[in-house]
């Protein structure tokens, strides 16, 4: 017999479509899971200068109407986001890997939820990995071209990048730049699309920004711009090994030195090229030019200026790392039952960070530790609120 004729199409190696009860259910367990963590986690720290800005007043407004003028409100937002976040990290580790597997994943990139707290930030990093897992869709030949709304989401998160965290404006640009190249033939459209996007958030936020402090008068001072500094200031120069401190869970950093950080950071800044190897060529030559560039932008302006590093930038990336990471350690374990044990420790991750986190208060008072202070951001929002009412 005759072997059947082989098609052409890419198609790849695995079933990488979640269903709709699956996505929801999974934004459901992310979202509470974070709310948890949020409400229980003692002294949350905060990665990016949440404090201040038009989002962030915004944000505290919108979270006093949800907790009835209370800052209450304020995690409910949080969880929200998160869960869009770990929602779509999950979607991209199952472009790569099989579903228990892209759980465990999306379980270990749950620790980075302890390091987060309910800036406005979080909606620039959900939007840059919404962005990731549209071009890693294209790359794995699943669509041939980016159809308004992903031009739309990318259009957003320029805006929004620059309400929140300026720095990692530039990693919209290779980004934007690649979804218009693909979309030959369709490109003045496309740009459209990216011109609306931009519009959108602006828009939103001035409105909201006017209902809720009843003058928009602040609204322009109030707003950062992208700040580009001299090289003489910057973090590389100043203090190098904090660049592989700062891509750590911030509940880690201060018991892990800084040279033994320096081995897991550079595993999660730098080894994500093996996800791409099964990519056709040119695809594959695409992907990666554009998320190098990417990396190497959101790099040079996280550590090479003076400007303030804003790790959370890095996570998209973190992702496609801890991913290769994966991939590596599993082609090198020949035990089934190693690899489901494995498996198990990385679902377990969001339960076991959460009973930590419980379990912390408790351990404080049986040693007579006094309990941590509220933070800078939580007494910010106290004060907005108190002052509104």
């Amino acid at each position: 017999m005759s072997s059947p004729p082989k098609s052409a199409v890419y198609r790849p190696g695995i079933n990488a479509v979640l269903h709709e009860h699956e996505q929801m259910s999974a934004w459901l367990f992310f979202a509470v899971m974070s709310y948890l963590v949020m409400r229980f986690a003692p002294g949350c720290g905060c990665t990016a200068e949440a404090c201040g800005g038009p989002l962030w007043y915004t944000e505290i407004g919108l979270g006093a109407i949800l907790g009835w003028g209370s800052r209450a409100g304020v995690p409910v937002l949080h969880s929200v986001v998160t869960g869009i976040w770990l929602l779509y990290c999950l979607k991209t580790a199952s472009l790569f890997v099989r579903r228990s597997t892209a759980w465990a994943i999306t379980g270990l990139m749950f620790v980075y939820c302890t390091d987060l707290w309910a800036g406005p930030s979080e909606l620039n990093l959900a939007l840059q990995t919404i962005s990731l897992y549209h071009l890693l869709v294209w790359a794995r030949g699943k669509k041939n071209y980016f159809p308004p709304r992903h031009l739309v989401i990318a259009g957003m998160g320029v805006t929004v990048a620059m309400l929140t965290t300026p720095g990692a404006v530039v990693f919209w640009l290779p980004v934007i730049g690649h979804m218009l190249w693909v979309n030959q033939g369709r490109r003045l459209l496309s740009s459209c699309y990216c011109l609306g996007g931009l519009a959108v958030p602006w828009t939103v936020v001035v409105l909201l920004y006017a209902c809720c402090t009843q003058s928009t008068e602040a609204l322009l001072s109030d707003y950062i711009p992208l700040k580009l500094a001299g090289a003489q200031d910057c973090l590389l120069l100043r203090a190098p090994l904090q660049i592989f401190v700062g891509v750590l869970p911030g509940f880690c950093q201060c018991w892990i030195p800084p040279v033994l950080a320096l081995v897991p950071g550079h595993l999660l800044l730098f080894m994500w090229m093996r996800p791409f190897r099964k990519i056709r060529r040119s695809r594959k030559v695409g992907i990666n030019t554009t998320l190098g560039v990417a990396f190497a932008l959101v790099f040079w302006e996280s550590f090479c200026t003076a400007g303030a590093t804003e790790f959370t930038a890095f996570y998209p990336f973190m992702l496609i790392s801890l991913i290769g990471i994966i991939l590596s350690v599993r082609r090198r374990i020949r035990n089934r039952a190693a690899k489901r044990v494995l498996r198990g420790i990385g679902l377990m991750v969001p339960f076991i960070t959460l009973v930590v986190l419980l379990l912390v208060p408790l351990l404080r008072k049986a040693m007579g530790t006094p309990a941590p202070q509220p933070g800078e951001p939580e007494r910010g929002i106290e004060r907005i609120i108190l002052r509104r009412n």
